[in-house]
């Protein structure tokens, strides 16, 4: 695999990863807070919880993003097909 495309693929992790962070970060500092006023509440479950639930939707996003659903999508593929052929036979 070349370095530019070890490159476009940590870039493009870089967004679901920025959003685990911050989704860890919203949690334990709520359950921090909760704690604080006397609710027991285990923050690495609510974490757990809400990373699957992240990962399910970006599963179903990149499904969608990935299917041709229409006409002139599967055109759209048949011509982009074409011209990474055209590409690679250069």
């Amino acid at each position: 695999m070349s370095e530019e495309m070890k490159q476009v693929q940590a870039e493009e992790a870089l967004p679901m990863e920025r959003a685990k962070a911050i989704i860890t970060l919203v949690i334990t500092t709520c359950v921090t807070i909760a704690n604080m006023y006397g609710f027991a509440i285990d923050a690495e479950e609510w974490v757990n919880v809400a990373l699957s639930i992240l990962n399910a939707i970006a599963l179903l996003y990149t499904w969608w993003k990935n299917q041709n659903l229409t006409v002139e999508a599967v055109r759209g593929q048949h011509v982009l097909d074409s011209l990474k052929a055209m590409r690679k036979a250069a």
